[in-house]
């Protein structure tokens, strides 16, 4: 059995006190230790003095003779090693473990040292994302700050918006009440204005309307302006429908018309006129015509004037009216020339024809004068004077303008030629009986108009 020499046991008392060092480091350690208590080493092949060694201690036996076995067991024997020095193991242990212990600490201290730059990195990333947080948290505070910001100013403009549509409806309640006051003082010349301030004054909430004082006085404003506008559009409509009608056939047509255009737009005012749609067109047509001046010949005559005759009477005695359309007219009841019989009278009598003249364009200025000769005739009785004749007198001259409307002429239709008497008996005569006279018709086309002189204008 092999023996540390490491091993020394002393007596101490009554009991036993053993003292074990490392045979590694040279610690000392506990009997019953398995492994060294500094090393880690094991001491499981360390075994101790046995129970002899107290017979020893108790017989007087130093420590410094303990005698250790020797390698081949025998006792006695004299290859004893001296013991060596276990204070030198122990410095070298202990300088080893600090050496350990040193690089232990530096490779600690490096790693912490890495570690701590890494966590100083960390740090210093964690605090750039920390400022980023922070920069992305204040512009986001910002952004809200803005946000609350434009709210208010949001809620400010429309408080302010509220307040300036409160104000401006007062200013409009005053407008209104102010201008019916004005506008109500001549209905007639303001009705479109009134109108329009009517419908202001719809534009505003029951509760608004109550507050126009004088709104009693523009409702009844409102109704008596929107008839007049009514009664002005009904006016325009008539005139645009003349101007409309402008017979633009002829010259003297046209004028006749334009005049009756103007005349009819004359008699509306000016409030009226604004509803006219075709004024502009009678602007032209009086543009060509206004000028117009011409003079009256044989060959206008006809389409400027027209003439209606009566044969005995005036044309309104037999009940009938002029035409201008017609050729001419005569007394229905003597469609003849014809003489009175007279038996008082020697070689006296006269029968009138009634002459007629009119213009065919009367809206247009006329003047004229003219000589005419009726020409109409009779038949003598056949055994004595079977020629047709022409009465000795039945011509005239005439004048005409349109100031005299519808003129009426007469020329005095008469014979005094005693030879054409049938019999003169005891001083009567007897001239033109119906009996023994063939009296011809009012013939129009044998009507002669010479000496004609005159103009016409618009």
């Amino acid at each position: 059995m092999y023996y540390s020499s490491t091993y020394t046991i002393l007596r101490q008392g009554k009991g036993e006190f053993k003292n074990m060092y490392c045979t590694k480091c040279g610690k000392n350690n506990l009997d019953n230790a398995k492994f060294c208590i500094c090393c880690g080493a094991e001491l499981s092949k360390v075994k101790t003095v046995n129970a002899n060694s107290d017979n020893n201690i108790s017989q007087g036996i130093q420590p410094s003779s303990i005698e250790m076995a020797s390698p081949t067991g025998i006792s006695g024997q004299s290859d004893i090693k001296p013991k060596k020095n276990i204070l030198m193991p122990c410095l070298l242990g202990a300088a080893g473990l600090i050496i350990v212990a040193l690089v232990i600490v530096i490779i600690i201290v490096a790693g912490k040292s890495d570690d701590n730059n890494g966590k100083m990195a960390d740090l210093s990333t964690g605090d750039n994302n920390v400022n980023e947080v922070k920069s992305d948290n204040s512009d986001k505070n910002r952004q809200a700050d803005n946000i609350d910001q434009s709210v208010n100013d949001q809620n400010s403009s429309k408080d302010q918006a509220l307040e300036d549509d409160k104000n401006k409806i007062k200013e409009l309640i005053y407008q209104i009440e102010d201008e019916t006051t004005v506008l109500c003082m001549d209905v007639y010349a303001n009705a479109e204005k009134i109108v329009d301030l009517y419908k202001e004054f719809e534009k505003l909430s029951n509760d608004d309307r109550h507050e126009v004082a004088n709104r009693d006085k523009l409702i009844t404003a409102n109704a008596e302006a929107l008839q007049i506008i009514e009664n002005r559009k009904s006016d325009a409509q008539y005139v645009d429908s003349v101007i409309a009608a402008i017979d633009t056939s002829n010259i003297y047509a046209k004028a006749n018309d334009v005049s009756v255009a103007v005349g009819a737009y004359n008699a509306i005012d000016e409030y009226t006129r604004a509803y006219l749609t075709k004024a502009d067109l009678l602007e032209k047509y009086y543009n060509e015509v206004c000028s117009m001046y011409y003079t009256v010949t044989k060959e206008n005559f006809d389409k400027l004037f027209w003439i209606s005759y009566s044969v005995g009477d005036k044309i309104n005695s037999g009940g009938i009216s002029i035409d201008p359309d017609g050729a001419y007219y005569y007394n229905e009841k003597k469609n003849k020339i014809t003489p009175t019989y007279d038996i008082t009278a020697t070689n006296d009598y006269s029968v009138p024809v009634y002459v007629y003249i009119g213009q065919r364009y009367p809206e247009i200025y006329c003047e004229c004068s003219f000589h005419i000769n009726l020409h109409q005739t009779y038949t003598g009785l056949g055994f004595i004077d079977s020629d047709v004749h022409e009465f000795n007198y039945q011509s005239g001259d005439i004048y005409y303008n349109s100031d005299m409307g519808v003129a009426e002429n007469v020329i005095y239709v008469q014979n005094n030629d005693a030879s054409d008497s049938l019999l003169s008996l005891f001083g009567y005569s007897y001239d033109f009986d119906d009996m023994l006279h063939s009296m011809n018709d009012f013939d129009v086309k044998a009507v002669e108009i010479t000496q004609l002189d005159g103009h016409v204008m618009y």
